[in-house]
């Protein structure tokens, strides 16, 4: 696999009821427009179903990345350990709820990268 362009962090707490749609509109929506992204998971010590449906798309999907926290340490925290575990030249984070459309940050990702480009190395 080349080099991923962008990774995607998504926190998780007790999130069964939405990560399932969550991974399908992420996938779809990045799956469109940039190549070779990544989606990394982390997972907050839910007390549901949230961390099996993410091993399960994990086993699935080699795009993703499942952090599994010893315990609820908080959602900054949270994001921390995604940003660590990001592979991406570029990381965004975004809720497991889709309350903010993840076609934004494709959108942001466009802009970025010409930029990108042009300092690197």
């Amino acid at each position: 696999m080349n080099k991923c362009r962008i990774s995607m962090v998504v926190p998780c707490c007790n999130e069964e009821q939405v990560v399932d749609d969550c991974h399908a509109t992420l996938t779809r929506v990045l799956s469109e427009s940039v190549p070779n992204y990544q989606i990394v998971y982390v997972n907050n010590r839910s007390t549901d179903r949230t961390y099996q449906l993410l091993a399960e798309t994990y086993r699935t999907d080699r795009r993703v990345k499942v952090i599994d926290l010893a315990r609820n340490l908080g959602h900054q925290i949270a994001v921390s350990a995604g940003l660590e575990h990001a592979d991406g030249d570029a990381v965004a984070m975004m809720d497991a709820d889709l309350q903010d459309p993840p076609e934004v940050l494709v959108q942001m990702f466009h802009l970025w990268e010409p930029i990108f480009f042009e300092i690197s190395p």
